[in-house]
Parts: C-alpha cells; structure tokens; sequence
C-alpha cells in the first residue's frame, strides 16, 4: 500500500462518509504514498530529527521517544485504516448495494481545501510517471474518483495526462455517468472535449444523459442535460424511465428538461414523438406512485 497511487488517495477521500468520522482525521493526516508531504507530516519530523542532533543528551532522548512514539501511532493507524478498508470491502460483497452508497459517500465540507491539497500531489505523482488509469478495488481510476468529487483542475490535469476517459468502474460508470449524475456541467464538458463516449451505457444500461435526467433535481441541473444534447447524446434511450424519476424528484425541474427537449428535437417528427410519449407516460406513472 505504500507505493498506492493518487487514485487511491482521491479513492479513500470519496470514502470518507462510508468509513466514519474518526476515520476522517486518519486520511487527512495520513497518505499511503510516502511520497506526499502529508505522510505523517514528514517535513515536521525531519526538523525533529535535525534539531535531536544539537540538543543536549536528555532532550535528545526525550525527542528519540517522542520520534518513536510518532512512528508506532502511525503504524497503528494504518494498520486501523486498512482494517477498516477490508470491513468496506467485506460490506460492499455481501450489499450490492453497498456499492451505490460508497459512490455517494461524498463529504461537501472537503471538497474546496481537499482540491487544492491534492492538485500539488496529482502533479508530482504524474511527474513520476504514475499509471493514471491505475484502477482501485472497485475499478475505479483516479479521473473517475476526480469527476465524483468535482474536483475540476484534477480532471483537466489526469486528461491532459492522457487518462483514459472511458475507462469504466465495476458499475460500468464512466468518469461522465458520475460527472452527470452530479450534475457538474463544467467537468461534463471537460470530459467532452476531452473525447468522452455521451453514449456509454452502465451495467443497467444507462447513459450518461438517462442520470442527469434521472437525478435532476434543481433548476441548475439542466444545464448538464443541455452539454449532453448539444454532444448528440441518445435523448430517447429510457427517457420515460428517467423523466419519470425526475418528475417524482423535482416537477419543475423537470419541465423545463421537457420543454428544452421538445425544443431542441421539434422538427424532428420521430424523436419529437418519442419525447412527448415519454413526457406523458412518465407523467401518469409519478402520477399513480404518489397516489
């Protein structure tokens, strides 16, 4: 675990809310790669070391206990953080949808001071030649755990590395599936221009334009669907299904999502039809589950 790329630090980032608030100050403090500055804070124990050498013999002794003490918290620590990554592991085995739940499992109040936190280290790590599609246990590389955690500058930097766009996580998501169903239509289009497949399909078969409409959920959340129109994605693929989960999530939302596809595609006699079919289906099927 030691020689763990950036993708598992962004992996064990997204995991946070999984794995528990006590573990939450273990991976802000502590990185698997001994190559990152936040490796148990390595530069304060170097100035430890450095001053242990001009310190007299009974402060030189107290700091050597202090050192050792310091090294068997860590192992500690990593020795509880991977005990905890076997019980998810575990969980996630006998809980499909387990699975599901890790991919959520994003804490908000990180995101700004993580980014920045890791765009030094994504770099360094890329200088070292790292594999950037080096995947984690559940297949996902580090584009994928970038686009889930919004982190916008990570993306470009990991496709400006070459990742693999496309690459696709034991779910069959795409780093654009998370991207949509998050509703981040900066890194949406990011990942567009960056040549990324609008039509992949998941292990359920389902886009990455079915999530943005399925899980849309505010007013703001259209503007991801447009990105995805305007990149020709398949706008009739289980559209009754995903207007159906967004009129039971948001009507409004929802709405205007018709109103622009009808828009777009009205001189299209044959997908026009197919949105107003779908329009009205998924209407009289939210209809009767809130009855």
């Amino acid at each position: 675990m030691a020689s763990s790329s950036c993708l598992l630090i962004l992996g064990f980032a997204v995991c946070v809310k999984a794995l528990g608030s006590t573990m939450l100050s273990q991976i802000e403090t502590i990185s698997l790669d001994p190559d990152s500055p936040s490796f148990f804070d390595s530069n304060s124990l170097r100035e430890e070391k450095k001053s242990a050498v001009t310190s007299s013999p009974a402060q030189q002794q107290k700091k050597e206990v202090t050192l050792e003490a310091k090294a068997t918290t860590l192992e500690k620590r990593v020795t509880t953080l991977e005990a905890k990554v076997e019980e998810m592991i575990e969980a996630v085995g006998k809980d499909p949808q387990g699975v599901h739940r890790l991919r959520n499992a994003i804490d908000e109040r990180l995101h700004a001071e993580t980014e920045k936190k890791y765009v030094g280290l994504v770099k360094r790590l890329i200088q070292k030649n790292r594999d950037v599609n080096k995947v984690s246990i559940l297949r996902k590389p580090a584009l994928t755990y970038a686009a889930m955690r919004k982190f916008k500058d990570i993306v470009q930097i990991l496709l400006d590395a070459k990742a693999d766009v496309d690459k696709k996580d034991i779910t069959g998501l795409t780093a654009l599936t998370y991207a949509s169903q998050g509703h981040d239509a900066d890194i949406v289009k990011e990942l567009i221009n960056g040549k990324a497949d609008v039509n992949t399909k998941d292990t359920d078969g389902f886009t990455p334009f079915f999530h943005a409409v399925n899980r849309a959920s505010a007013e703001d959340h259209v503007e991801t669907v447009i990105k995805l129109v305007e990149a020709k994605a398949d706008v009739t693929d289980n559209l009754q299904r995903a207007m159906t989960g967004a009129l039971n999530t948001n009507r409004n939302t929802a709405k205007k999502i018709y109103d622009y596809l009808y828009d777009t595609y009205h001189r299209d006699p044959q997908i026009s039809k197919k949105i107003v079919e779908a329009w009205s289906n998924s209407g009289r099927k939210s209809s009767n589950q809130h009855q």
